[in-house]
């Protein structure tokens, strides 16, 4: 793949990240933030390891998610140095609206993993 194609796969992804601002008023790292906090990964380090984020960038899209009111942070019961996030209603509604809308998605992208299973 060539420098120009990696500029269209940019291009596309930016609109899709475009339409989630525009419809949801999120960002794309926000966004799959929510999905990974849905799935489980609700403690700050889990998050960052997942999604290749630094513990700071971490902490604002954590902050920024609990400002939208999306998010909400609490001590572990077990440990109360433990940080565990959790959806709030309004986010576990949001991320099911996102689940269930075809979002327009690189059409580069789509070829390649149409060929590819669920584990990429």
């Amino acid at each position: 793949m060539d420098v120009c194609s990696f500029s269209k796969l940019f291009d596309e992804l930016k609109t899709t990240e475009q339409y989630l601002k525009n419809e949801y008023g999120l960002t794309f790292k926000e966004s799959v933030m929510l999905c990974s906090i849905d799935s489980g990964f609700n403690e700050p380090a889990k998050l960052a390891s997942q999604l290749n984020l630094s513990p700071s960038r971490t902490s604002r899209l954590i902050s920024s998610l609990e400002k939208k009111e999306l998010s909400v942070r609490t001590s572990s019961i077990e440990d109360k140095r433990i940080i565990k996030i959790q959806l709030s209603n309004k986010g576990k509604k949001l991320i099911r609206q996102i689940q269930n809308n075809q979002l327009p998605f690189p059409s580069c992208l789509q070829q390649t993993l149409e060929g590819l299973d669920d584990n990429c």
